[in-house]
């Protein structure tokens, strides 16, 4: 009965009804005060604990970068996207867009998508099982076992290449800012790579640029997306044609099932 009179003067024999709407007040400003103070405290306390699941806090960004490259190169298995888009001041870009899973033990890559200008778009498929890669026959559908090929384009999706640049090859890192992506937060890097690891030739031309960065996710330390975008701007068409492009490549780590190379494949060339 105590609890009521204190919450509603009217309850009390204590005070007066002209001390009614003072009274009042003083409940309710002592009211919304404690809410504001628990809104805030449990603010503080979401915040502190979101930043604790931060693994960037305490790390230079070379170090994150170092770290995100050696996750990708420890990589059991994941699935990914790779996209190359531009344009030519020839007018012929061959764009590429292609998805894949990969699979260290029993090492098995699956590649596929398309790459070409406009109209001449080719579909592609592979499957490299092992030492063995079987290639689709974009036209017949029917697969065929390719002896002695090379598989450069496909050891480029593998984890010891993709990982190189992030660590032997990382020269500097700077952070540019955090952004939301599906797989959580990350950090958006700019990087500056060793040219001899990424097998490119240094531009000493001031027409020319290219530029590398890394999306870092802030609580796995995993790698989000790594690009590449190249600006050469000309003068002369005819001798030089203008390039710009962009080179973008996604993963996804979530667990899946075993990777197994499909029977129509196996049983397509087991009688090559």
């Amino acid at each position: 009965m105590r609890f009521a009179a204190r919450r509603d003067p009217r309850l009390d024999p204590r005070i007066t009804p002209e001390q009614w709407g003072a009274s009042r007040r003083v409940y309710w400003i002592r009211l919304v005060t404690l809410v504001l103070i628990l809104v805030l405290g449990t603010g503080l306390a979401w915040f502190y604990y979101q930043q604790s699941l931060d693994k960037t806090r305490d790390l230079q960004p070379e170090q994150v970068v170092e770290q995100a490259g050696l996750f990708l190169a420890k990589a059991e298995a994941y699935r990914f996207l790779a996209q190359l888009t531009g344009e030519s001041g020839d007018g012929y870009f061959p764009e590429a867009s292609m998805h894949g899973e990969y699979q260290r033990e029993p090492l098995l890559l699956h590649l596929a998508g398309e790459a070409g200008s406009g109209e001449n778009k080719v579909p592609l498929e592979y499957y490299l099982n092992g030492a063995d890669l079987y290639v689709k026959n974009p036209r017949s559908g029917t697969w065929i076992r390719v002896a002695d090929a090379e598989l450069d384009e496909l050891y480029a999706f593998q984890p010891d290449n993709l990982a190189a640049p992030l660590v032997t090859g990382l020269r500097s890192a700077e952070e540019i800012r955090r952004e939301q992506l599906v797989g959580g937060e990350a950090i958006l890097y700019s990087l500056e790579l060793d040219p001899k690891v990424m097998q490119v030739q240094p531009s000493a031309a001031e027409n020319e640029r290219v530029e590398y960065r890394l999306w870092v996710y802030t609580r796995t330390l995993r790698p989000a997306q790594f690009q590449i975008s190249m600006r050469r701007e000309s003068e002369d068409e005819l001798a030089k044609p203008s390039l710009r492009f962009q080179y973008l490549i996604t993963w996804d780590f979530s667990p899946t099932e075993p990777l197994v190379l499909p029977d129509e494949v196996s049983s397509q060339t087991n009688g090559e």
